[in-house]
């Protein structure tokens, strides 16, 4: 692989990542490829990379891409040289690019013969402006790798939960209608007669 072409691939993954989350597929049995060795075997993986998830060692240059990454909950540090990539995509697959003259020939062959489908992409890097970020509470909170289409997840965090249990009392009702609307105000109490006392009812 070129410079020319590292520097490309570079270029579209930056570009994506500005609109969101973005996916790496790769050969992961390429030379320089860390990844759990579970995955080693495979001859298609899929990383997904955000901004959003705020990893600490997540870098990327002209050679290669960084970032521990979370793998059923356990996290796990990957290194990708761009020479392993051979597509690069958001997370939908609608945008970004296939390099097929990378792609592996066991991939190629599962693809054609329909036991694999390859990602559905334009042939071109996209020129639309990134997406606007969305609102937090739609924000994934851990990375995920998929392998042969079949994703490994990392549990979600917990999110607000509604607790019912107290009661809510209810308007009070208004006041019934009179019957007349000539009936006279009542009259108010007069003056206390004087030496009178007050007694306590029980």
């Amino acid at each position: 692989m070129t410079e020319l072409r590292a520097r490309e691939k570079k270029k579209l993954f930056g570009t994506l990542l500005d609109g969101g989350i973005t996916a790496l597929h790769l050969d992961p049995r390429r030379p320089g490829v860390i990844v759990p060795g579970r995955f080693r075997v495979q001859n298609w993986l899929v990383l997904n990379y955000s901004y959003r998830y705020g990893i600490a060692d997540f870098r990327f240059d002209e050679q290669v891409v960084e970032a521990t990454l979370s793998f059923g909950g356990q996290p796990f540090y990957c290194r990708v040289p761009w020479t392993a990539v051979f597509a690069i995509t958001d997370n939908s697959r609608q945008r970004g690019r296939i390099w097929h003259d990378e792609v592996p020939s066991d991939v190629d062959d599962a693809v054609r013969s329909g036991s694999a489908e390859p990602p559905t992409v334009a042939s071109q890097a996209p020129d639309r402006a990134p997406a606007a970020p969305r609102a937090a509470a739609e924000r994934r909170p851990a990375l995920r790798a998929v392998g042969g289409g079949n994703a490994v997840s990392a549990p979600r965090r917990p999110g607000l939960k509604l607790i019912s249990g107290g009661k809510i009392d209810p308007p009070e009702p208004p006041p019934p209608a009179s019957d007349s609307v000539d009936e006279p105000e009542p009259t108010p109490p007069g003056p206390r007669p004087r030496g009178a006392h007050l007694r306590r009812i029980k």
